[in-house]
Formats: structure tokens, C-alpha cells, sequence
């Protein structure tokens, strides 16, 4: 995945320091790979987050909370964590 988004953005670099029609299609071209990675790659991710709310369901809001601070603070991929019933966090 990292390498299409590299390719795209160094292409987006290139157009924009030369605006011609070649470089603006060599753009086109490599943003088309870039989205449908990023795009396949989310998916198994929100499915994962999906289960894992529908899973807990009296935790579910506070999950989906910590989930958006997280994302917002960090930038980071870990949806939060739960506590089981003797009050340690367990990654799931």
C-alpha cells in the first residue's frame, strides 16, 4: 500500500513544480492505484471495529469514543481497549 501513495506523491510533487499534460497524467494514473489500496486496506479495519461494538454492546459507546480520541490524538490504528470483569485492560 505504501508504495502506490509513495508513487502518487511523488508524481502530485512533480506536477505541481511542472504543469504540463504529461506529468498531470502520470498524476492521474498513479492516484487511481493509490485510492483503491487505501480504500481495500480500511475495509477490514472498520469491519473488525464494527464487530467489536456489536460484540460488547453495553461498552459500545465508550468503545466507539475512545476510538474517535484515539484516532484524533494519535493518528493510530488501535480502536482502545475494554476491561474484563476484574478491571484489567485486555486488547482485543
Amino acid at each position: 500500500m505504501e508504495d502506490a501513495i509513495r508513487v502518487k506523491k511523488a508524481a502530485c510533487k512533480s506536477w505541481l513544480q511542472n504543469k504540463t499534460d504529461s506529468s498531470h497524467s502520470r498524476y492521474a494514473e498513479a492516484q487511481q492505484p493509490a485510492t483503491l489500496t487505501a480504500e481495500t486496506s480500511k475495509v477490514p479495519s472498520w469491519e473488525n471495529f464494527d464487530i467489536k461494538l456489536d460484540f460488547n454492546r453495553c461498552q459500545a459507546n465508550k468503545v466507539f469514543w475512545q476510538a474517535i480520541r484515539c484516532r484524533r490524538d494519535e493518528r493510530s490504528n488501535i480502536a482502545g481497549s475494554n476491561k474484563d470483569q476484574h478491571g484489567v485492560f485486555t486488547q482485543q
